[in-house]
């Protein structure tokens, strides 16, 4: 099997709540950046394309904001004046079945 990087954009009105994507199960999140060229906060992650997928959650929190609970930090970005702390909330299935 071989992986590979998939980038997942994330809604413009990212600040406003949670963002769902479909991921290959066992995805990394490796990397989040702000992309000037669209304007659009992005996440890349490696993935096993044959993998079953499943609905993943993450949320953008500005510096001072409120995390809820059963969210994990994934990075950091900044949008021109504004910083955000990008999490993951955790109620997927690991790649072993955990």
């Amino acid at each position: 099997m071989s992986r590979t990087i998939w980038k997942y954009e994330f809604r413009h009105d990212y600040y406003a709540g949670d963002s769902t994507f479909e991921m290959p199960i066992g995805a990394i999140p490796i990397a989040v950046e702000w992309r000037e060229e669209n304007e659009n906060l992005c996440l890349w992650a490696e993935v096993e394309p044959s993998n079953a997928t499943q609905q993943r959650t993450f949320c953008a929190v500005p510096t001072g904001g409120r995390i809820d609970s059963g969210y994990h930090y994934i990075g950091m970005i900044q949008e021109h004046e504004h910083v955000w702390h990008i999490f993951e909330k955790r109620d997927w299935i690991s790649p072993d079945g955990e």
